[in-house]
């Protein structure tokens, strides 16, 4: 498992959180049920030992009752596992924005503190390894001084950006946008970002729905279900404004592919039922449905299920 500390803190895998709650909650689940069950037929063992015919009649009666009780105890504890399974993966990308965040404004808050460090744009060599590069919105000049030195210095986050993407493996990307219209990416598809004719993408940082969101509510915040303009992958993006003497510089995100997120907490399904993840406004944002009212959709075709069921 890959490791890393920064400023003493330990950066741990998001996919191990995943497999080690699901085993829990398997290993949680199956003691709950074994426990009920021969609680229960202990009291029935005890009724048969000291039973008359009348009573012989009410066992079926006692039996479904306690059947009943069982399924709805376990599925109240499969409920409440599973939630917890899903809060503590977007709790984990929660903390990286924070702390992406916090360094971002360390790093802008003391620049002579911190020397030059090269990034370069997307490189196809690279396709499969993670890394950090530089995108620019559309007619923001690449090679002014003001912006290299930026990119330079936004260089010294890029260890902490791959070593967080990395670690959470197909879970997502990260990225750093600042305010004049450079964005820099860590993850391991370059090749997304290049166009057919060669050049490498401009990015419209100020027209995406995270950049946006983040700013108009001043703090961390998770979208709603969009499309990842590299990869075309169904994603949620978690993302946090940073300031600098009350001004906004940058905004800093993971993007969580939900491909991978269903994938991943689909396991926690059981005896074919399956587990559905709703955010603040009700729309679904992880399933493992691809049809029907259960499966995700972006934003603007997506339906309220809190006011369907």
């Amino acid at each position: 498992l890959n490791m890393r500390k920064f400023f003493g803190i330990l950066i741990g895998g998001i996919q191990q959180k995943i497999f080690n709650l699901v085993l829990v909650a398997m290993i949680l689940i199956t003691g709950i049920f074994m426990a009920i069950s021969v609680h229960q037929y202990n009291q029935i063992t005890d009724i048969l030992g000291e039973t008359s015919e009348k009573q012989l009649n009410s066992i079926d009666t006692i039996s479904s009752s306690a059947m009943e009780s069982m399924v709805r105890d376990t599925l109240q504890t499969t409920a409440r596992l599973e939630a917890e399974i899903a809060d503590g993966v977007f709790s984990s990308v929660r903390k990286n924005v924070i702390m992406l965040a916090e360094y971002v404004g360390k790093v802008i808050s003391a620049p002579e503190s911190y020397p030059q460090v090269e990034i370069y744009g997307p490189d196809p060599a690279k396709e499969g390894v993670f890394s950090a590069q530089v995108l620019f919105e559309e007619g923001v000049n690449r090679t002014s001084p003001k912006n290299l030195y930026n990119i330079g210095l936004m260089g010294n986050v890029a260890d902490m950006m791959i070593s967080m993407v990395s670690d959470s493996g197909e879970l997502g990307s990260c990225f750093v946008a600042l305010e004049d219209g450079i964005m820099i990416v860590a993850d391991d598809h370059p090749c997304s970002k290049i166009l057919e004719s060669g050049e490498i993408m401009s990015f419209p940082i100020h027209e995406r729905p995270w950049y946006i969101g983040a700013v108009e509510a001043g703090g961390i915040l998770f979208s709603d279900v969009e499309y990842d303009m590299f990869t075309g992958r169904m994603e949620v993006v978690c993302s946090m404004p940073v300031y600098h003497n009350g001004v906004l510089v940058a905004v800093v995100g993971f993007d969580i592919f939900l491909d991978f997120l269903s994938d991943a907490v689909s396991y926690t399904a059981m005896n074919g039922g399956f587990m559905i993840i709703l955010n603040e406004v009700g729309h679904v944002i992880v399933s493992p449905k691809t049809e029907g009212v259960f499966k995700v959709q972006v934003s603007e075709s997506a339906l309220d299920l809190r006011k369907s069921f």
